[in-house]
């Protein structure tokens, strides 16, 4: 796989002065700014913050998915698909999908 031609995590969101989410990654003892989520009309506070912590995961699943790729799978005689996950990734995979839902 080529080199990334993003901001390699990690990443973190935290809340601004002015209410919104902010999504950084720390360079050189200095925040780099990702993103930005904001709350309007249309998102409340809690929705927005969680978009942000959504947001600021997207390198850690990433690279998790790139994990998945290499696992051993195969498919049943039903035509069913069968992942082998190592036990190690599956307890990785529960921790990310509960800190990007706020757990």
């Amino acid at each position: 796989m080529s080199e990334p031609k993003y901001t390699p995590g990690p990443w973190i969101a935290i809340r601004d002065a002015d209410g919104d989410s902010a999504i950084y990654k720390e360079r050189n003892h200095q925040d780099l700014l990702i993103a930005t989520t904001s709350g309007d009309d249309y998102v409340d506070e809690e929705e927005d913050t969680a978009n942000a912590r959504l947001i600021a995961k997207c390198p850690e699943m990433l690279e998790m998915l790139k994990k998945l790729v290499m696992c051993d799978c195969s498919f049943n005689p039903k035509g069913d698909f069968i992942l082998r996950l190592p036990r190690s990734m599956e307890s990785e995979l529960i921790a990310l999908i509960r800190e990007a839902e706020g757990e």
